[in-house]
């Protein structure tokens, strides 16, 4: 069993807390408690640097690496990346911004994909399925997808 956040940046070789039943009550150690606790508190910490390095336009993470922060968390491409707001109101806003990795301009997305199964029979699939292409005019940085 573990408890609380794990870390991103620096991979934890803790594995939990162990639980064992002896005679009838069930038993954990003090140092295992102790220790969750320690990696959540440096976890919580690391959150809060990510947040801060992000704010001051540096980028943890490699591409295809989804970094969490207290934002949400943001998505590492090649030259740009998506960040997405967890406070944004699935019903009038999706929350997904693109930025370019360099300028940290926002970026011009072009929507040419057909809609997906789901958004063309049901509704939303959550995603932006039809965006085909975004662009950084500041900078000339592009990525079709």
């Amino acid at each position: 069993m573990s408890f609380g956040s794990r870390r991103q940046l620096v991979r934890s070789c803790r594995s939990g807390v162990t639980v064992t039943k002896v005679r009838g009550q069930w038993m954990v150690d003090q140092g295992d408690i102790d220790a969750e606790v320690a990696e959540h508190r440096a976890a919580t910490a690391e959150l809060e640097q990510i947040t801060s390095d992000y704010r001051r336009k540096v980028l943890h993470g490699e591409a295809g690496s989804t970094m969490r922060a207290t934002f949400g968390s943001y998505t590492v491409y090649a030259d740009l990346h998506s960040s997405w707001r967890s406070d944004a109101k699935p019903w009038k806003e999706s929350g997904a911004n693109w930025f370019c990795s360099r300028c940290w301009q926002p970026g011009t997305l072009k929507h040419d994909k057909p809609e997906c199964h789901t958004c063309s029979d049901w509704g939303s699939c959550g995603r932006d399925c039809t965006l085909s292409d975004v662009s950084f005019k500041a900078c000339g940085t592009a990525m079709a997808m």
